[in-house]
């Protein structure tokens, strides 16, 4: 291609052969040029021509030269976890062996998850000390919310199990469904102690006050419980696409309460059992005090 200036214009003079004598490599093979005697001589006998691949445009990341890989995921066949866990264990090794100055990073989806993860956990665990806090000023303990606060991780194996179960991969909306059912964990659980503190300010003993307590509200945790799982059943069995984002968060929370609640009405009693064996070890002098101004 030339440039020729005429008058006050510039015109643009492209030579090239006709398409149909350039379209395959062939054809450039054949090609012939003018040697400096005047005669017209195939380009390969004047030039070695060598095939190789480079690249249309290249992306670079603070000075360095970046290749990017992307796959479309098919959600119902596997996880983007999976994928990733698959290319750590078995691409990036042989990539390190054969170019060790190749490093592999995760971008796209999953860098967003675990982005969004590591911000869930400081979520998690600030929630965890506002709950501690708005627990610990009307139940007038520093013990009963830490009983409370030990069945949120029951919950999440619940909910892990109920993955396993519907044959789910843990995803985000897992984590966001975790989240939520903490919530409804602590709330039963609270309801359970309260009836607990009022039936021993009333006079009854650890396991008589721990027994009608359990009786008592069980109704309360029970429908809670059924109300929620019997309410997620449908986004549980809906088959559209559209759904399938929000099907894990559903599973965290209906299974995860199923079980939580399950081990709740068990584990609750046996921990405050075993913490008023305790205060009663260390400090025998306030059950004393407190046997008599029950009778009195």
């Amino acid at each position: 291609m030339q440039r020729i200036r005429r008058d006050s214009s510039e015109i643009r003079v492209l030579v090239q052969n006709a398409r149909p004598a350039r379209n395959t490599v062939d054809d450039l093979l054949q090609t012939r040029l003018r040697s400096d005697t005047g005669a017209w001589v195939p380009l390969t006998t004047v030039a070695e021509v060598n095939g190789g691949y480079v690249a249309g445009m290249k992306h670079r990341l603070n000075g360095q030269t970046v290749n990017t890989v992307a796959a479309a995921i098919d959600r119902s066949v596997v996880s983007p976890v999976e994928v990733a866990q698959a290319v750590t264990e078995q691409m990036v090794p042989l990539l390190a062996q054969k170019y060790p100055s190749v490093q592999v990073s995760f971008g796209g989806e999953l860098e967003e998850m675990g982005e969004i993860q590591g911000g869930l956990l400081r979520a998690l665990l600030l929630a965890t000390v506002l709950i501690y806090v708005l627990m610990a000023v009307p139940l007038k303990s520093y013990s009963q919310p830490f009983i409370i606060l030990a069945i949120i991780p029951f919950g999440f194996v619940g909910a892990a199990i109920g993955h396993l179960i519907m044959g789910l991969p843990l995803s985000l909306f897992s984590f966001f469904g975790m989240l939520a059912l903490t919530g409804v964990v602590v709330n039963d659980s609270l309801v359970l102690i309260t009836r607990y503190n009022q039936n021993r300010t009333s006079g009854m003993d650890v396991i008589a006050a721990l027994h009608e307590a359990g009786i008592g509200r069980f109704r309360a945790i029970f429908l809670t419980t059924a109300t929620t799982v019997i309410g997620l059943l449908p986004l549980l069995t809906e088959t559209s696409e559209q759904a399938q984002y929000l099907i894990p968060a559903a599973a965290s929370l209906a299974f995860g309460e199923i079980f939580g609640t399950a081990l709740m009405l068990i584990l609750v009693p046996v921990l405050i059992a075993i913490g008023d064996d305790i205060h009663t070890a260390v400090f025998p002098g306030d059950v004393a005090a407190t046997a008599q101004n029950s009778e009195v």
